[in-house]
């Protein structure tokens, strides 16, 4: 279990967005794609999807749709698989002039979203930390799966559930809801989460799954990718606390879900 004081911690030193923390190594070569309407282009890396993946969460309405504007709500920005910084970017761009906090467990994919992000004008008030979500201290994340030779890199991610079996994976460190809530307030100064972005391979369920319902109450917004909605629907872990399914955008497909507090 991490402490109040192992939280600290990671929040005081482990900010990968701050200006003085170094950048990591991206592993393959990088590649700039630029954006229409934009100063700032997309970095990604040769040879994989990186560029597309971005590309459909920042054009049009986007994968995760787009971010409300509703000042009257507190609370911080998260996103949670930030994968190369797709979202991050996003939320820059929205100008709302809340804290973005991003989670990511590959060290690589970290080295992207810092390339990503540092193009943007510096906020002290961003953070990036580079762990996991799911249980509370360690857990297995997965590597490359092999059938798509394009898509390593964004497979490399933390697929909870083959990452046991598979030769590339690796153990990161992990933290569950209720002390990610802690750390949001560590950061922000309350645990109130306004929107809440998550893709992050299957670390979404044990993340959600043991959470109570004052916790999860504290997420205004939670869209993202539920890897076993084939299976079954996300809907037993939000609607029994009180929230209501809602449409993103038009790229709803598949295992993208969304909800809303009922207030």
């Amino acid at each position: 279990m991490w402490t109040y004081q192992d939280l600290l911690q990671l929040k005081n030193n482990e900010n990968y967005l701050s200006n003085n923390y170094p950048l990591a190594d991206p592993e393959l070569p990088l590649v700039s794609h630029p954006v229409h309407g934009s100063p700032y282009s997309i970095i990604g890396r040769e040879g994989t999807n990186d560029i597309n993946t971005v590309l459909a969460i920042i054009v049009n309405q986007g994968e995760y749709g787009r971010i409300p504007e509703e000042p009257q709500y507190p609370g911080s920005i998260v996103d949670i698989g930030s994968y190369i910084g797709g979202f991050v970017r996003l939320a820059l761009e929205s100008n709302q002039s809340r804290t973005i906090i991003a989670i990511e467990p590959m060290i690589a994919n970290v080295g992207m979203v810092q390339r990503n992000t540092r193009q943007f004008p510096q906020s002290s008030t961003n953070y990036l930390f580079n762990v996991a979500v799911g249980t509370s201290g360690h857990t297995a994340i997965s590597g490359p799966n092999g059938t798509n030779q394009n898509d390593l890199i964004h497979r490399f991610n933390g697929n909870v559930n083959d990452a046991k079996n598979n030769p590339s994976s690796r153990v990161v460190k992990s933290i569950n809801l209720e002390e990610f809530l802690t750390l949001n307030e560590i950061c922000t100064g309350t645990k109130q989460v306004f929107f809440m972005k998550i893709d992050c391979e299957g670390g979404e369920y044990p993340f959600f799954e043991s959470a109570t319902t004052e916790q999860i109450r504290n997420i205004k917004y939670i869209v993202g990718e539920f890897h076993a909605a084939a299976v079954e629907s996300p809907d037993y872990m939000f609607l029994k606390h009180g929230y209501e399914r809602f449409k993103v955008s038009d790229h709803d497909a598949g295992g993208l879900f969304a909800y809303k507090r009922i207030d």
